[in-house]
């Protein structure tokens, strides 16, 4: 029960584009900010969390809400079916603790069964290698019912 009492939260909701990336790291890192002020080694901290958030939305904007194929990812041409699920959002929660800074993503859950073998391992992958070499453990919900899921990150702050 301390732990939560000791907690600061915070709320936001951003728009499921590859902009929405940019807008939600810059949104963890000024409440980090202004709620880290007198804490050392704050600028590693929030660099540190900075990345992984970058990882965690991108991964989640990319494989879960727009769906769209590694090879897919960086080119302009997009159609229409995927703009409109890029006009969903996701909603983060900041919980700033004593030792931990933990955060809430969720997010709209839409499961999606196809597999394309030849385009798995070409780019990326290593999202969930880079979280946690970062230190931060992850925890993952989904609820089928409502078709939301929730990622949890926790890090630490040493």
């Amino acid at each position: 029960m301390s732990l939560y009492k000791d907690m600061r939260h915070h709320k936001a909701v951003f728009q499921a584009d590859f902009a929405g990336i940019d807008k939600s790291i810059v949104w963890v890192e000024s409440q980090l900010v202004k709620t880290l002020r007198f804490k050392p080694f704050k600028e590693i901290i929030i660099d540190k969390i900075g990345l992984v958030m970058f990882e965690s939305v991108s991964n989640i904007i990319e494989h879960s809400i727009t769906c769209m194929p590694k090879m897919n990812i960086y080119n302009k041409k997009i159609n229409y079916i995927q703009s409109l699920r890029q006009q969903q959002r996701f909603s983060c929660f900041l919980e700033v603790g004593v030792e931990q800074v933990r955060i809430k993503i969720l997010y709209p859950f839409n499961p999606h069964y196809k597999c394309h073998l030849r385009e798995k391992n070409i780019l990326g992958g290593r999202g969930e290698h880079i979280i946690k070499a970062m230190g931060a453990k992850v925890r993952r919900r989904v609820n089928y019912a409502k078709k939301a899921a929730m990622l949890t990150l926790y890090i630490p702050y040493v």
